[in-house]
């Protein structure tokens, strides 16, 4: 019982640590925007309104977005890797970020790219109320403040890779100890959806919480479900699927249809490299002892 608090509080505190520091940028932005906003109308001989200074202070959260997300997910690494540093451990070590098998590149590819077309063409189908489905697109324009570089990098880099590193390679382990995988693969993904904000995110980005905990457990590596998270994030932000599923409803139907298609073939081909590794490394245990066993016979 004592292990299982202790773990369970060290993934409180991950997840504690990757929101506290979002917030807290969020904040000292808050303040600095409206010590700006507020100084600049005096100047110009404007009294300025509560409403007007929250509107201008909002232009400039959703204008810096993305620089913000940058800059938490920096510091969230930072001081991940001082807090590990201390403990003289490493912090990819602890969060498993090793290479993986290349023969799982290709179905990652494949699975990231149907997953794609799986939600869209379920936003599409699903009876959604328009205000959350409008609720959900604002809070996806309020990502798109910057310059498209600075959105690649907050988007496609920084959010896949420390999300990742938290979620799933110290959160989802931590857990794994104490807990049925399953669980701890529910609970972790629960959180990450959470700091989503919206509903409608949040519930789709707990499922894809969900497969990346999947990948990350069956390619025993979370550069995995870093490479899968990096691929939907970038082809998710592409016009390219909403132009073929918009098309009609039948349409979207029959894409959905071959996208789960396709993502049942691709973790099944997952499952059948992972346990065809693990075979192959179960083979080559039992040579080797029997080669130590052959060697000290002779000896």
């Amino acid at each position: 019982m004592k292990n299982f608090f202790k773990q369970l509080g060290k993934a409180v505190c991950y997840i504690a640590l990757f929101g506290g520091v979002q917030y807290i940028i969020l904040f000292v932005m808050v303040v600095l925007a409206t010590i700006k906003m507020t100084t600049q109308m005096i100047a110009e001989g404007i009294q300025p309104s509560e409403e007007e200074i929250m509107k201008k202070v909002m232009e400039v959260i959703v204008s810096g977005s993305n620089g913000r997300l940058i800059v938490a997910a920096v510091l969230t690494l930072f001081f991940a890797w001082v807090f590990f540093a201390i403990r003289k451990k490493k912090l990819l070590k602890e969060a498993n970020v090793i290479p993986f098998s290349a023969n799982r590149i290709l179905p990652l590819f494949i699975l990231a790219i149907a997953s794609v077309f799986v939600v869209k063409c379920t936003f599409f189908l699903l009876p959604i109320p328009e205000e959350m489905m409008m609720e959900y697109e604002q809070s996806v324009m309020s990502l798109m403040g910057g310059s498209t570089p600075v959105i690649l990098i907050s988007t496609v880099l920084a959010a896949p890779v420390v999300e990742e590193i938290i979620f799933r390679g110290l959160v989802l382990s931590r857990l794994s100890r104490v807990m049925p995988t399953v669980l701890a693969a529910i609970l972790s993904s629960i959180a990450f959806g959470i700091f989503h904000g919206q509903l409608l995110w949040i519930c789709y980005a707990a499922i894809l919480g969900l497969m990346m905990s999947f990948i990350a457990v069956k390619c025993e590596s979370v550069l995995a479900s870093i490479l899968y998270h990096m691929v939907f994030n970038l082809l998710g932000g592409l016009p390219f699927a909403d132009y073929l599923i918009e098309k009609s409803q039948g349409t979207a139907v029959i894409i959905e249809v071959i996208a789960i298609t396709v993502c049942a073939a691709m973790i099944i081909w997952i499952l059948k490299l992972s346990k065809q590794e693990k075979e192959e490394k179960f083979q080559e245990a039992a040579n080797q002892e029997k080669d130590n066993f052959t060697i000290g016979a002779k000896s």
